[in-house]
């Protein structure tokens, strides 16, 4: 076990085996599983579906029937994979970036075991958890104990079942400048607004934004600058 990457090995057989349950596993599905460790769980995913299994540390290696493992970190690699699930107990230090890569990636479901503080985050009223709520119903399945793993995490878990919202909803501002996060905030508004407004509107939007925070990028802005500011332009609860 390696501390420092985050490695707490899920050994409680019944909670491994709902987790299976949960992500209704097809024979046509390609499941991703993110830091499988000793292969608890991918032992029980293989028996439904395939499987693609990225892990961090270089001195584990999986050779499971239907598994396909690659020694790599996820935050770097996700964009090339392909799968259309995801069923995990991921590193709980790479939550948030993550989950800012599950923002631009399409599946149709993930049933993931994080850190409780981190599903608390999920349903706040702060920036990531509205964000995160734009794109994702996120249900609470039960609390995991720490004794469900080895070894105990120092943190209490939640299993929790994301499924993407509706396509309806793509054309929101608030999603459209996430997946523009790339760009400074003026310009992504720009591009967002986009055969929304016409350019004279979109620029009179713009006056309306304080020029400090039109010159950072969506996830450099703080708290404040985030409702007070795109409340102004965007559809904030």
């Amino acid at each position: 076990m390696k501390p420092r990457l985050d490695q707490h090995f899920m050994i409680n057989t019944t909670i491994l085996k709902r987790i299976v349950y949960l992500a209704e596993l097809k024979e046509k599905d390609v499941v991703l599983e993110i830091g499988p460790g000793t292969g608890n769980l991918t032992k029980l995913l293989a028996k439904k579906s395939k499987i693609v299994c990225v892990e961090k540390d270089c001195e584990i290696s999986l050779a499971i029937e239907n598994t396909e493992f690659l020694n790599a970190n996820i935050l770097e690699v996700i964009e090339t994979l392909e799968f259309n699930k995801i069923v995990s107990n991921i590193p709980y230090c790479i939550s948030e970036p993550l989950f800012k890569k599950l923002f631009k990636s399409d599946f149709e479901l993930a049933v993931l075991t994080v850190g409780m503080k981190f599903y608390e985050l999920l349903m706040s009223e702060h920036r990531f958890g509205i964000v995160s709520r734009a794109f994702f119903n996120v249900e609470l399945i039960q609390e995991v104990p720490k004794s469900a793993f080895k070894p105990a995490p120092r943190v209490k878990s939640a299993l929790i079942v994301l499924k993407p919202k509706q396509k309806k909803n793509e054309e929101s501002i608030l999603k459209k400048l996430v997946l523009l996060d790339d760009k400074k905030l003026k310009n992504a508004l720009l591009k967002a607004f986009e055969g929304v407004k016409t350019k004279r509107e979109t620029k009179e939007i713009i006056k309306a934004l304080d020029s400090k925070t039109l010159g950072k990028k969506f996830w450099q802005l703080n708290e404040d600058e985030f409702k007070s500011q795109l409340s102004k332009v965007t559809d904030l609860p």
